[in-house]
This record gives C-alpha cells, structure tokens and sequence, in this order.
C-alpha cells in the first residue's frame, strides 16, 4: 500500500501563526476556525491584535470573526456541525451557533447539573457533542435542533480521563453514542446512556484515542510508547506498534481507515515529525520545520501547516495498477498504449492495444477511477485521455461513467480553486446537494449556478439565496432591487418570491415585499 501527501494550497494563512493557536476544522473540506488556547490570550491577524475567533477557508481566505472577550468565561471546545456552522462551548455552559461568516446564528445555556459544577471538557460531532463537567460527569445533546441534555451513565470515576474519544450514534453497532474513557489506572470504560463497561484493559495508561472514520476500529497510545489498534467492540486487537518515542504525540488521527497518523513535536520550533503507522507494521514519516496540525477526513488527514495546507492519503489501487510496469495488468498497458500514440507517435501502440483486447473495458474503467482519485488536473488530463483512447477501440459501449467521471472532476477542480479542497470520495459521502449548500453559504452564487447547470440541479434555492443577499444591500433603491430580483428570477418558472418578499420585511423594507409580491 502507497501513501501520497500532495500540497494544496501555499502560502494561505498569512500573519495568523499556527503554533500559537487552537484549531478546529470542519470535515469534507470545510473551514478552519483559529482560536486562542484561553480567552485572556492576544493573538495576531493582518496586524491588528484581538482577542477573537478568526474563520477562514481551507484555501486561507478569510469568511469571518467572532468576538471572543464578550464570553466572560473559558471556551472548552469548538468545532463544527454537519451544516459549517461553528459550535463554541463555553466552561460556564454557555453554547453558540455561528454561520461560516462569524454570525451569531443561535445561543442557549446547558442547566441543571450539567451546568452547576462547570464544564471540563467537550467533543463536538455533526449533530451534537458531548461535555464532561468538572465532577467528571457526561452529558450529551444529540441534536442541534432540539436541545434536550441526556446523562449518561456514571461511571463512578473520580480522576479525570487521561484520554477520551467519541463513537458517534450513527456509527456504532446499537446506533447509540459511545464514550471511551482512558483512566489513570490503565483501562478503558465504554459509557453510554444505560451502561458504564469496564472492558478490563491491560495496555493502559493511554494518553490518546483516536476512532477510525469507520467507527469499526480505533486506535490507543499507551504511555509505554505503543499504538494498540482493536475493533471498537474490543473483541480483537489487530496490532501493535514499539514506536520507541521517549515522549507522547501532540495529535493521534486516522489516515483513512487502515493507517493511523501520529504528530510529534519537539521543544520550541523543533522539527515536527509526522509518522503513518501501516498495516503489518508497515510505516513512513515526513519531517516538517514548521507548526503542524493534523485533522482527520473520511479518506485521509488533513495537514495544515504554517505554510500552506496538504493532504495525506492512501493511493488508490486504481492508480497504482496504472503506473505499475506495463507488463504487469491491462490498465498500465493501456496507459502505456495511449503514449506511445499521442506522444511518441509510435505504432508499437497497437501491439500493446491487442494484447489487452479481452480486458480492455475493465482496463478503462480502471483508469477512469485512478483520474477521479487524482488532485492534478494534468494527471486527470492524462489519465482521461487514455482512458478516451482505449475506449475508442471498444464495441457497444456506453460512456456513462466516463462523462460523468469527467463532469464531477471539472466541478471538484472548481470548488477546489475557491478554497475547497474536497475529494473524490469525501465528494460522493458529501453528495452535490450538500456541496451546493455549502457553496451557497459562501456567496458563491456564480459557480453554485454553473454547477447546477452543469450537473443537472435545479437552481432554485441558488437564486433565492442571492435575491435574499440583493435585499439587504439597504443602499439601493427598493425599485431597483425589486427590477434587478424580477429580471434574473422570471427566467426560472417555479420559483417563489415568498420568500424573498419575506427576507425583506425581516429587513423593514414592506415597500420592497409589496414590489417583490406585485
């Protein structure tokens, strides 16, 4: 097995220094929230100093800022839910919602008992997180839209944990959320609503646990220096790796769902080591004189770095079997073939077309997939056009996955270009409809509707949106909105001015409804 890490953007995050901050990133490519590690503690943006919370694409375009010295007390966690809307959860129970631009969408307060004795610590998912207060007690919010604070059951643990890690509801085999708790005397408790385990470690301590994206596996750094990796119903361990280090990791991650990633950091700008621990006791470090933070993704790790943002993952066998040694399988035959045609212009080409003639549809199957995991657009030009020249030679055949293969990468490469670096397969879990949104929510109403056009989608809620953002541009005219909003809108039959006519009264223009409603 092959593993890549491919650079991303350069230079993106400006006078913002990593090894200062907090971070808290959105999944599938979503933003990046830089935050103080205390609320006390002055940070430096565009050489202005402020205590805040500062958004800003993967990309390093700045989205937004949330003013941080209002809170009056600790923030203990951020993170983002599954609609990039940034969580902040504060020691005295406080919660704030905001929007991907820094807006305060919502706020509420944690009571009762999970309020009084303060909040210790907290772990954000798509929907809901989960807080441990300083009585080292577990409560969880399973939705977002529904604020109902569940107890899970106590442990009877009065240290806190040396680790703990989330399985979230929908990836556990009961469907319900699982807590694992390290404790200092070396085992691991598995906590939900009903039921506090004890599942009688041997290994501990352990000072990091990490779930694998799948929810299946999950991965322990034992303070004796060993990555112990068990199925997360610890019915068997699947390895263990000596990684020999004299002291603990910074970061454990997943790196898929067969690698786990660790980040080490030495004192002051020491170099940073970053080690992937494979499967047979494989592995592989990259060395970076630079701060480091790892976020795990569905399909790999994410590193921001001070100088710019990469990406960790496992190469696919797609693309391995194509730039394996032509002789070996059809696709690097094929591949080859194609070369020598257009580059060399050879007319060994055919001889290698006829000796995959019988496997020379799966072989252009199998370079459509190595272009879709690829982040080059030259490499997917290359490989496409292989894949197109082999597929010339074949009979009956439809071009589906082709031409659709060749339309998601134009759009990935699209959104890529504007700060968002999503994958193939983070692309396929996310969906375009999801994708859309998010791109709405960014403004980019331009490309949301090249989208739309290109893949097929309706258009609507695309137009609605921007017509809402006409409405508040209070400085124009009522009429001129109104004309402006008419004239891009009555080209789309289907679309309703309800809504709009009701963004503008929440923004005091009844003149503008009634022209809008007209």
């Amino acid at each position: 097995k092959y593993y890549a890490k491919e650079s991303l953007y350069k230079n993106c995050w400006g006078e913002v220094e990593l090894k200062h901050l907090e971070v808290a990133v959105a999944p599938f490519s979503g933003p990046v929230a830089f935050y103080a590690p205390t609320v006390s503690k002055i940070i430096r943006l565009d050489d202005s100093f402020m205590n805040s919370v500062e958004i800003f694409s993967r990309g390093g375009d700045h989205l937004g800022s949330i003013n941080a010295s209002t809170y009056h007390s600790q923030i203990v966690s951020v993170g983002w839910n599954d609609l990039e809307h940034l969580v902040i959860i504060l020691e005295n129970g406080g919660v704030m919602i905001y929007d991907i631009n820094g807006s305060l969408l919502r706020k509420f307060n944690l009571e009762g008992d999970c309020k009084k004795p303060g909040l210790l610590d907290a772990k954000i998912w798509g929907t809901g997180f989960v807080c441990l207060t300083k009585n080292f007690l577990l409560y969880v919010l399973l939705d977002f839209d529904s604020p109902f604070i569940l107890k899970l059951k106590n442990p009877g643990l009065f240290e806190p944990p040396t680790a703990w890690a989330i399985i979230e509801p929908q990836l556990s085999l009961d469907q319900k959320l699982e807590v694992l708790w390290a404790t200092p005397q070396g085992t691991i408790y598995v906590i939900t609503e009903t039921d506090a385990t004890d599942m009688l470690c041997k290994n501990g301590p352990f000072s990091h646990l990490a779930v694998a994206p799948s929810g299946k596996l999950f991965a322990a750094y034992c303070l004796s220096g060993d990555v112990w990796i068990c199925t997360s119903d610890f019915a068997q361990e699947l390895s263990r790796f000596k990684t020999r280090a004299p002291l603990p990791p910074k970061q454990v991650v997943w790196c898929g769902g067969d690698a786990v990633t660790l980040l080490y950091e030495g004192a002051g700008d020491a170099q940073r080591t970053v080690l992937v621990l494979g499967p047979n006791a494989s592995y592989i470090s990259f060395k970076f004189n630079e701060a480091v933070y790892l976020h795990q993704e569905a399909d790999g790790v994410c590193l921001l770095v001070q100088s710019g943002v990469q990406f960790l993952h496992r190469v696919s066998s797609a693309l391995v079997d194509v730039l394996k040694p032509a002789k070996k399988n059809a696709a690097s035959r094929l591949f080859r073939a194609a070369r020598l045609f257009y580059q060399d212009k050879s007319p060994k080409a055919d001889g290698e077309l006829r000796s995959i003639r019988r496997d020379l549809r799966k072989a252009v199957s199998r370079v459509v997939d190595a272009a879709a995991q690829s982040f080059s657009p030259e490499r997917q030009e290359v490989l496409l056009t292989a894949a197109a020249f082999g597929q010339g030679f074949l009979e009956n055949v439809k071009a589906t996955k082709f031409v659709l293969t060749t339309k998601i990468l134009r759009v990935l490469n699209a959104v890529r270009a504007v700060g968002i670096p999503i994958s193939f397969n983070q692309y396929n879990i996310l969906t375009p409809e999801i994708l859309l949104d998010r791109l709405i929510a960014r403004d980019l109403h331009l490309l949301a509707s090249q989208v739309c056009a290109y893949m097929g989608l309706k258009s609507d809620k695309v137009l609605i949106h921007w017509a809402s953002r006409k409405v508040q541009q209070t400085r124009l005219p009522d009429v001129t909105v109104a004309q402006s909003i008419v004239q891009k809108l009555r080209k789309t039959p289907g679309v309703s001015f309800a809504a709009i006519a009701r963004e503008a009264l929440r923004h005091r223009r009844r003149e503008l409804a009634t022209l809008l409603l007209d």
